[in-house]
């Protein structure tokens, strides 16, 4: 039984380190798709960075303009067709203005994970939306190669007077044989925080444990987020 818990937490440790892989993207190449936008009114079937393609779009909303604005995650093109694995993905948003087109706002080049073709939902994408001004970024890390971990990171951001912010954020570390795990769910707005538990130092279930702590409200803005650091428990 010591062995097969060894086992269980080594796979879960590995597919978290893959799971927490944020684009892999260098300077140059985000310089590349900035300068490629930047200060141009775009249509909507010219939002695709060249060398990448659409994995999911969302329009909503973004800043309270009553125009929809768009929200794409984009993963980058494979060299090779059998060359699938560790592609990074990013994220871009966009504004709309009221002749339909739109202007280039933002990059997010560490707030998504790398796809992954073992991941259950397309480069780990879960929702992606756009509602009532807030947009939700969910990632899924759930595999299908035999593995019993699962997982996510679904992050909330709204437009704010200090920017586009952080409100939201939930993390999820679960263990598929044991129907248990860890989640973490915080309220930037307000510094509340609650911890979940119900998995055992064995990987067995137990009694679920639940931890409410009271925090200082922090501001997290889009620059300042890295998913390695902020989706990891």
């Amino acid at each position: 039984m010591k062995i097969f818990s060894t086992v269980l937490l080594g796979i879960s440790l590995l597919v978290s380190s893959t799971a927490q892989d944020r684009s892999g993207l260098n300077s140059a190449d985000i310089d590349k798709i900035v300068s490629a936008f930047k200060d141009k009114k775009l249509a909507a079937k010219d939002l695709i960075p060249v060398g990448f393609i659409k994995v999911k779009e969302a329009r909503g909303d973004l800043n309270q303009d009553g125009i929809d604005d768009v929200a794409l995650i984009v993963q980058q093109k494979a060299v090779q067709d059998s060359d699938q694995s560790d592609l990074p993905q990013v994220v871009l948003l966009f504004l709309g203005d009221k002749s339909g087109n739109f202007n280039f706002w933002k990059i997010g080049p560490h707030h998504f994970l790398n796809s992954n073709p073992n991941f259950i939902f397309e480069g780990g994408v879960g929702d992606l939306k756009i509602e009532k001004g807030v947009l939700m970024i969910e990632s899924q890390t759930s595999v299908s190669m035999g593995s019993w971990a699962a997982g996510g990171c679904t992050q909330k951001w709204r437009s704010e007077k200090s920017g586009f912010r952080l409100i939201g954020l939930s993390v999820v570390d679960m263990m598929r044989n044991c129907g248990c795990g860890d989640t973490s769910d915080t309220n930037y707005l307000t510094g509340d925080a609650i911890s979940t538990s119900d998995r055992g130092p064995g990987g067995e279930r137990t009694k679920k444990k639940i931890t409410r702590t009271k925090r200082t409200p922090e501001v997290i803005l889009w620059d300042d987020f890295d998913y390695d650091k902020f989706c990891t428990l």
